[in-house]
């Protein structure tokens, strides 16, 4: 944002690298679909993005938390199947998470291993 690189907090999404299996087990580009919905969802909304930063994490991108208007990006992230609840931080997504996962939406739909997961197999 404004040049500088952000780690948005609260949610996890997949690699860029990363794929996952669709409901009838065709190996997608999950990691890449998470980022292309992000961009859609910034490329659509006619308000600005507004950040709140907590400092720095160990790879020194500053951690910040971003929202329109009052929705906050790791909500629609979520909530759409694209990404996960960190588990080691605040539940903030808690219940956007357990709304997709109940509607099979975005990657509940099919078989995924959590990034977190995947990036510590690498």
């Amino acid at each position: 944002m404004s040049g500088e690189r952000l780690r948005l907090m609260g949610f996890d999404a997949p690699e860029s690298k990363q794929t996952c299996l669709s409901p009838v087990g065709i190996e997608r580009p999950c990691g890449r679909k998470a980022t292309e919905y992000l961009d859609l969802v910034l490329s659509t909304v006619d308000h600005q993005v507004a950040c709140k930063t907590f400092g720095q994490d160990r790879y020194r991108r500053t951690l910040a938390r971003c929202a329109i208007g009052d929705l906050y990006l790791g909500s629609w992230m979520v909530r759409s199947g694209h990404a996960f609840v960190w588990p080691w931080g605040d539940q903030w997504y808690l219940a956007d998470q357990d709304d997709a996962r109940l509607a099979k939406r975005g990657l509940w739909a099919g078989q995924f291993v959590y990034p977190w997961v995947w990036r510590r197999g690498r």
